[in-house]
């Protein structure tokens, strides 16, 4: 007597059955269910505004559900989330365990959850599409990442003459924003913002870091103690026609290539349209290296 297998619902010859039939059964077997579990294309239209319940039954005839790739289409606009339904197993407690890739082509910029007669699902956003995998109790993201990046419509938008926005969402549907140089998207460092030009004396300060500071007719610079972590760097420049004081209130400040200790309140002169940068290895340890003395 025939058996059917739990997830997929294979018909298994029993022992001598079938004579001269049995090819038939197996051939069947491979062509509607292993093909189509394996690299299977389906559409599966809403035909109305509900929720969608696929069907899978005993056998080895072809059967939608079966297979891997899922195209959701609907036949009107869809007004709220609705749900694709997957079938239950062969003892009927529990969904079938399944890998499907869903793609999300309804109407009406509605996302679909997949999900069980029981237990919990997977979203997925309109125009998406996104791997998902039921473990028998729950239909779940197969690959999280893949499914972040998709779900959280990152975007790469270019201008030349403003910025690149790259845009993501976390679990809670709050967005983040990163915003780059465009620049056609060319990696690496396309320029170095400046903090404004400083005519007075001025104290370096975190916001400064990867940046460069600009010292005008009057100003000097103050490198307090105690502020900035290791790794940090903030670049000078003097555009004056007479050097500029750095004061070191480091406790640790040296000129590089040099021993002279320049820490503790030591200043360190900066030439005419000289550029300078400083480099922490500790918050309270730096090296200066560029035109100066």
């Amino acid at each position: 007597m025939s058996t059917y297998s739990s997830n997929l619902k294979i018909e298994l010859i029993g022992t001598g059955e079938q004579s001269g039939s049995w090819g038939a059964t197996t051939n069947n077997a491979f062509s509607n269910v292993f093909e189509q579990a394996i690299v299977g294309y389906a559409t599966v239209n809403f035909a109305s505004d509900a929720n969608t319940t696929l069907t899978l039954v005993d056998g080895n005839a072809s059967q939608t559900s079966r297979n891997l790739y899922l195209n959701l289409t609907s036949s009107g606009s869809l007004t709220a989330t609705r749900d694709l339904i997957i079938p239950n197993n062969q003892a009927g407690t529990a969904p079938i365990q399944k890998l499907y890739i869903v793609k999300n082509a309804t109407t009406g910029s509605q996302s679909i959850r997949v999900i069980g007669a029981t237990g919990t699902g997977a979203t997925i956003p309109n125009g998406v599409t996104m791997m998902v995998y039921s473990n028998g109790t729950n239909v779940v993201d197969a690959i999280t990442y893949l499914s972040l990046l998709t779900a959280g419509s990152i975007r790469l938008l270019g201008s030349s003459t403003g910025y690149s926005t790259f845009s993501s969402a976390n679990s809670s549907a709050t967005n983040y924003t990163v915003t780059i140089p465009a620049e056609n998207m060319t990696i690496g460092f396309r320029n170095i913002p400046n903090t404004g030009t400083k005519t007075s004396s001025y104290t370096l300060a975190v916001g400064d870091v990867g940046k460069y500071v600009q010292i005008g007719s009057g100003g000097s610079i103050v490198v307090p103690n105690s502020t900035f972590a290791d790794g940090d760097v903030v670049s000078m420049i003097n555009t004056n026609s007479t050097s500029i004081n750095i004061t070191c209130n480091t406790t640790t400040a040296n000129i590089s290539g040099s021993t002279t200790a320049k820490g503790g309140g030591g200043t360190v002169v900066l030439g005419a349209y000289g550029i300078a940068s400083i480099i922490f290895y500790s918050s309270t340890a730096c090296i200066i290296s560029g035109a100066v003395a």
